[in-house]
């Protein structure tokens, strides 16, 4: 009876953080759409009307209802040693590029088309800006999950004890939410933190971007090796800017739309 109880709970912490992992997607797509050109505002309403919590992780629900015709490399953003991102299929950078060329012919595509490119575009543009998505050819570490150890806690030069980390999956922690705020209000978070920077935030193309995102990730892999232990007042920034990844690919999502329509 304690197996059922435990896995019962374990299914239901599942579900709860991939429920908070949608409303921080969502308050992305909330926020991106605040800062669209009218005409660009008005291809994103009729495409996907003015609800979206339906559109933030279409290629997740295709995958779970075995529609999907990508594999999960769809996800994730694959650099090269130059951290300059590869325009092939089944991988973020790619598919975006391919779904920006749908949206750019959006009066002679199909409605459909034109609707499953910019969910397409919402779900990767949050998974680049991932740092536990990025894949970089020269460092093995980015290549899959691994665990890495950090102090729970510092006082001074007092350090305490360690514990294990998982990488994917603390990356993915950080967008989990207290339960009970929606994703309207994480919007409105996001806007405070974003103030009068979207022009600054927005700054670059698709491919800077994803350099960017690749030099973070970098800098991560590299501070959270095996063979080392990370600060806890390290592992605590490693919200902050996962924080900021967020609201960037909100802006990012929105500059991209301004262009392409």
């Amino acid at each position: 009876m304690k197996k059922i109880v435990l896995l019962l709970m374990l299914v239901m912490s599942v579900s709860v953080a991939n429920a908070w992992i949608k409303h921080c997607e969502e308050a992305v797509v909330i926020l991106a759409s605040e800062n669209l050109t009218p005409k660009a505002k008005g291809v994103f309403d009729k495409y996907l009307g003015n609800r979206y919590g339906d559109d933030v992780q279409y290629l997740y629900a295709l995958e779970k209802a075995k529609k999907a015709k990508h594999t999960e490399e769809i996800h994730y953003l694959h650099l090269n040693k130059k951290l300059q991102p590869k325009a092939k299929k089944n991988d973020a950078y790619g598919e975006i590029v391919r779904a920006l060329g749908v949206v750019r012919k959006h009066e002679s595509a199909s409605p459909a088309e034109v609707t499953a490119a910019l969910r397409t575009i919402i779900n990767l543009m949050c998974d680049m800006h991932t740092m536990a998505n990025v894949r970089i050819a020269n460092i093995p570490l980015s290549q899959d999950d691994f665990t890495f150890l950090t102090y729970t806690s510092e006082i001074g030069k007092k350090k305490f004890t360690t514990t294990k980390a998982r990488w994917s999956k603390k990356w993915r922690n950080y967008c989990n939410y207290p339960n009970g705020f929606s994703a309207k209000y994480r919007a409105h978070d996001f806007r405070i933190y974003l103030g009068n920077r979207f022009a600054e935030f927005s700054k670059g193309t698709l491919e800077d971007w994803a350099t960017e995102s690749g030099k973070m990730a970098a800098h991560y892999l590299d501070m959270c090796r095996p063979d080392k232990v990370v600060s806890f007042g390290d592992f605590r920034i490693m919200d902050d800017v996962n924080y900021e990844q967020m609201v960037k690919a909100s802006c990012r999502l929105a500059a991209l739309i301004n262009e392409t329509v």
